[in-house]
């Protein structure tokens, strides 16, 4: 229920996060006020902004080796490679970091390189007291999906 639509429970919208080159092959997104529904959708119930909302970013990629990411934010944070959970950062808790070195998880998540496969990152809001959302790809080939 949290990543779809329910009828009388949720609502969503399209967001798109601008990823910024921050040096070769490193695209980052950086926020430690993460809002990105604030006045829209249910609203923010009285607060200051709405924290209580999920995010599900999809991409592909091709895997070449040696690509990793790294996440840090607060609550729960569950990222899949090729359908195969890589990353669990759940629970509500303050502002965590962990990466990921791709070759490390590839036997186990069924990637041969040159292939295209896909990325999903699965984000839920919970905690009323903050929003943080980093995340750094280091090597990543984006694809068309």
């Amino acid at each position: 229920m949290w990543f779809h639509d329910v009828p009388g429970k949720n609502l969503s919208a399209e967001l798109e996060l601008e990823l910024e080159p921050i040096a070769p092959s490193i695209l980052a997104f950086a926020s430690s006020e993460f809002f990105p529904i604030d006045d829209a959708l249910l609203g923010n119930e009285g607060r200051a902004h709405n924290f209580h909302f999920t995010v599900h970013l999809e991409a592909t990629f091709r895997y070449v080796g040696s690509e990793s990411f790294t996440f840090n934010g607060d609550d729960d944070l569950f990222v899949f490679i090729n359908g195969r959970l890589v990353l669990d950062l759940g629970g509500v808790h303050g502002a965590e970091s962990r990466s990921v070195e791709v070759d490390d998880i590839a036997t186990a998540a069924d990637l041969e390189p040159g292939g295209d496969f896909a990325l999903d990152l699965f984000f839920a809001e919970r905690h009323t007291s903050g929003s943080v959302f980093q995340l750094a790809l280091y090597g990543f080939q984006a694809c068309e999906a």
